[in-house]
């Protein structure tokens, strides 16, 4: 009888334990699948998350009076980042003093991109333009605009190598169709060829 009552007291014992080490296990599984839910819920926007930083809130405040979305990677006050604006345009890029500034790209959401340099939010310098009908604009932007030497090539094929003024609307160069060379003229972003 005593033999009998010590192995059911063992038995007894072996149970709780391998029971209890089963709970423990599945309150580990329960903890961590409790973490991937926090995980989760801490995957919040940039406005949602309240900074630490004082630089860093003061750069989300002046993008929020420019109407920009939010700095999604890097630094985008002075580096390099990723920068979705309101209407789902994105420049990839330098940033300086909460400008773009430097080299970087631009993608538009109506499908035109820029890739070249800035300066103090402008497109300045050297740059590859693609507008949206398939053209490409290759040269110099100033302020912003398309301004100095550049190669206008037309999605058919033809270039037009020049120079170019007033963000394009203006300028004189040579068009090459083909076999065919012409020395053309652009007055409000018309052109017209010998």
């Amino acid at each position: 009888m005593n033999l009998k009552l010590t192995i059911s007291i063992f038995f007894l014992l072996l149970s709780l334990i391998v029971g209890g080490a089963c709970k423990s296990s599945d309150k580990s599984k329960e903890d961590s699948s409790n973490q991937n839910t926090e995980d989760t819920t801490s995957d919040r926007s940039m406005e949602e998350m309240d900074s630490q930083d004082p630089d860093e809130k003061k750069a989300r405040s002046k993008s929020a009076q420019s109407g920009k979305k939010g700095c999604i990677k890097g630094d985008c006050v002075n580096g390099f980042g990723v920068y979705v604006y309101e209407n789902g345009d994105t420049y990839t890029g330098n940033f300086k003093s909460d400008m773009r500034e430097g080299e970087g790209s631009f993608a538009y959401a109506n499908g035109e991109s820029f890739k070249g340099n800035y300066k103090e939010d402008n497109r300045e310098g050297k740059g590859l333009y693609r507008f949206e009908n398939g053209d490409t604009f290759t040269g110099d932007f100033k302020a912003g605009g398309i301004t100095g030497p550049g190669v206008y090539t037309f999605k058919d094929g033809k270039v037009l190598k020049g120079e170019f003024s007033d963000n394009g609307k203006t300028g004189s160069g040579t068009l090459i169709d083909g076999a065919k060379v012409r020395n053309c003229q652009i007055n409000n972003r018309k052109l017209s060829c010998e």
